[in-house]
């Protein structure tokens, strides 16, 4: 592994200011954006925390939020809003 930093739930959703509820529901798992071994993985056990590559997702949610203002700019040049 490069220089990457694991993190448990608690610790993750506290760096990256969302809530526990948002991290695991946008798990590839349940449709979402975040890729198992890439942004999250579990621990050895069934009640162990899941751990978060917090570095790797603040590049995705970067990413999205370049994407979404793009996408919003081109609507609003197509149909002329402000």
């Amino acid at each position: 592994m490069k220089n990457q930093r694991w993190f448990p739930t608690k610790e993750a959703k506290e760096i990256l200011g969302v809530s526990d509820q948002y991290l695991k529901k946008n798990r590839d798992t349940h449709g979402g954006f975040l890729e198992e071994e890439v942004h999250y993985r579990f621990g050895p056990n069934s009640n162990s925390p899941i751990y978060w590559e917090v570095a790797q997702i603040i590049k995705i949610f970067h990413l999205r939020g370049k994407l979404y203002r793009a996408g919003r700019k081109a609507v609003n040049e197509l149909t002329g809003a402000k």
